[in-house]
């Protein structure tokens, strides 16, 4: 196997990623050396996701930032992903043609995980959380393991049956490993999945707190749709809820907004301002996205499409 390795020579640090339909010409595969500053070219441009569990002040300003009733963190996703999943689809295979598994592939792999993770490119993600949990077998001193753990955990407790089987592995890697057990992010990964799968509103938004850089992105993400579910259950389990109690089922300390988000998914209120649950609970619904573009990226203008060829 060792024997068809091939050796990189190309000196351009910036490389646009071409499907291979044929054997590696050495002259555009780029070295190791070249790859480290490749690497390090695309954080630069994009920033670090790195997910962490915030400290106490930061926690604070978390929440006092999410009671404004947004779904958008206040670290703005305003990086080109075309361009860095470009380069970094060029770095994995320039990697994966000289055979190259060593801290160096973990490292480019975490970070486009984490990068689509934080994009919401799911595709993307599962690619290289697949090749890490490889890659982590071989030798766990290579990345952050729990860090990917971590997200396996978020991603099956936003996606259901179709995960069950990885959540299960994952379990009992958990209950094997020590050192995954008492990992801070792993912990509060868990207690996000067991709030999500309870219900539990208070416990969520306590959690989701803490949550920080990619973890926190794709949390977002899902912040409709789990709000939908809390107001479903709300409804389903109370004859009157009063506006107070609704703003913390949501996360939001601004009536205003809780009560129009209400109003737009089928809720009917109550003329003492309280919601109804008998009459909404039977009329709630999801209402159509009016900012979906039909190529499934509001970014991907024609602009942005001509910019590969100026």
């Amino acid at each position: 196997w060792s024997q068809f390795a091939v050796k990189g020579t190309c000196r351009t640090v910036e490389k646009s990623y071409f499907r291979l339909t044929s054997a590696p010409d050495p002259k555009t595969v780029r070295p190791k050396p070249i790859l480290e500053k490749a690497l390090a070219m695309v954080e630069r441009r994009m920033g670090s996701y790195r997910s962490e569990c915030l400290s106490p002040q930061k926690k604070n300003n978390s929440q006092k930032r999410e009671r404004k009733g947004s779904n958008i963190s206040s670290t703005t996703l305003d990086g080109d992903y075309f361009w860095a999943q470009d380069q970094l689809k060029s770095l994995r295979q320039d990697l994966t043609v000289q055979h190259i598994r060593s801290e160096l592939t973990v490292a480019v792999y975490q970070y486009h995980a984490r990068l689509a993770l934080a994009y919401g490119e799911m595709a993307d993600y599962t690619q290289c959380a697949s090749q890490l949990r490889d890659l982590f077998a071989v030798s766990t001193s290579w990345g952050d393991e729990s860090e990917f753990v971590g997200y396996r955990i978020l991603f099956s407790a936003f996606n259901g049956k179709s995960e069950r089987g990885d959540l299960l592995r994952d379990l009992r890697l958990i209950s094997s490993r020590p050192v995954l057990r008492k990992d801070p992010f792993v912990v509060l990964c868990m207690q996000v999945r067991k709030a999500v799968g309870l219900s539990d509103w208070a416990n969520f938004w306590r959690a989701y707190g803490r949550l920080g850089g990619a973890a926190l992105h794709f949390v977002q993400r899902n912040l409709a749709q789990l709000r939908f579910r809390f107001l479903k259950v709300l409804s389903a389990s109370h004859r009157f809820v009063g506006l107070d109690q609704l703003c913390r089922a949501l996360g939001s300390s601004d009536e205003g907004w809780c009560r129009d988000w209400c109003a737009r998914h089928g809720a009917r209120w109550t003329a003492e301002g309280k919601l109804d649950c008998a009459a909404s609970k039977n009329n709630l619904f999801v209402p159509e996205d009016t900012t979906r573009v039909a190529h499934g990226d509001a970014n991907l203008t024609l602009d942005n499409f001509l910019k590969a060829f100026k």
